[in-house]
C-alpha cells in the first residue's frame, strides 16, 4: 500500500493545479456522446485483455455487484471489441483510484492474466 505521504501529495497536486475541470469533461462528453457501434474497434484486439473493477468506484451507475460487472463487460464488448478476454475481476475493497486502495488485488489480477503467457 502506498504511504499517506504519497496520496496526500497527488490530491494536493490536483487540487493546487485544478485540472478537475478538463477531468469532469471527459466522463461528461463521454456520457452525453457515446461512441456509435460503427465506430468501435474492427477487428476486434486480439491481444489478451482483463480488466480489473473496484466496487467503490462508483462510475457505472446501476451496476453494484461483481456478476453485474461482468455481465456488462462480456455483454457489451465481447468479442467485436475484445476477441481474447481473459478474465474480469471485481473486488469488494478500493475505488476509482484502485492500485493505490487495493494494490495487493491490482497485482494479483496483473499476474493472473499474464502468467499463462510466458
Amino acid at each position: 500500500m502506498y504511504p499517506d505521504g504519497h496520496i496526500l501529495t497527488t490530491a494536493t497536486i490536483y487540487w493546487v493545479t485544478q485540472p478537475i475541470g478538463s477531468i469532469i469533461r471527459a466522463y461528461k462528453n463521454a456520457h452525453l456522446y457515446p461512441e456509435p457501434e460503427s465506430l468501435w474497434t474492427t477487428p476486434a484486439i486480439t491481444v489478451p485483455t482483463s480488466f480489473t473493477f473496484h466496487l467503490g468506484d462508483h462510475s457505472s451507475p446501476g451496476i453494484d455487484t461483481p456478476e453485474q460487472y461482468d455481465a456488462a463487460i462480456r455483454q457489451g464488448m465481447t468479442p467485436h471489441v475484445y476477441g481474447d478476454l481473459r478474465e474480469v475481476n471485481v473486488h469488494q475493497r478500493g475505488g476509482h483510484f484502485g492500485p493505490w486502495e487495493n494494490p495487493d488485488a491490482w497485482v494479483h489480477d496483473i499476474r493472473q492474466t499474464f502468467r499463462p503467457l510466458r
